[in-house]
C-alpha cells in the first residue's frame, strides 16, 4: 500500500492535488475512511493500491494513465 504522498510522487503531483481529487472526484484509495466526514481531517486514513495509480492518473490527464 501507498501513503498519499509516495502516490502522488508516482503520479507526479503534489499531495494536495491528489487530496482534492479523493475529496471531490468519484474515484477513491482502496482503503478511504474519512473522520469526522472529512477526508482532510489529521486521523482519516488513506492509502492507495498499485491498481489505483492508473485510475487516478486518468482523473489527473486522460493521458497520463498510459505513462504508468
Amino acid at each position: 500500500m501507498l501513503t498519499v504522498a509516495e502516490a502522488a510522487e508516482r503520479l507526479e503531483i503534489i499531495g494536495l492535488d491528489l487530496m482534492h481529487i479523493v475529496d471531490v472526484g468519484e474515484v477513491l484509495p482502496t482503503i478511504c475512511v474519512p473522520r469526522e466526514g472529512s477526508v482532510w481531517h489529521p486521523e482519516a486514513e488513506i492509502a492507495f493500491s498499485e491498481d489505483d495509480l492508473p485510475r487516478f492518473a486518468a482523473e489527473i490527464e486522460p493521458d497520463h494513465a498510459s505513462n504508468l
